[in-house]
């Protein structure tokens, strides 16, 4: 999964959604219990779950970790 490093992670940051490199474990983790074919898709609705949780959360503290919290839940929904 080199896309996920070398697309997906740059492409995060570019656009202020910080993943640590648990993060990138975890994702890693998780895809590799679906097909391939699937996995730029469910990236997107991860960034996307990402940024939503980012926009409900009040507290300035607490931005990227409900970002993280709710795109990992996503995450963990899908892949089972």
């Amino acid at each position: 999964m080199i896309w996920l490093r070398t697309s997906f992670a740059p492409y995060c940051e570019r656009n202020n959604v910080h993943l640590l490199r648990e993060d990138l474990q975890f994702i890693e983790e998780q895809l590799k219990k679906i097909p391939s074919d699937r996995h730029r898709r469910i990236m997107k609705s991860y960034f996307d779950e990402w940024c939503l949780g980012i926009g409900e959360c009040e507290n300035a503290s607490q931005v990227m970790n409900e970002g993280r919290r709710r795109a990992n839940l996503y995450l963990l929904e899908v892949c089972g």
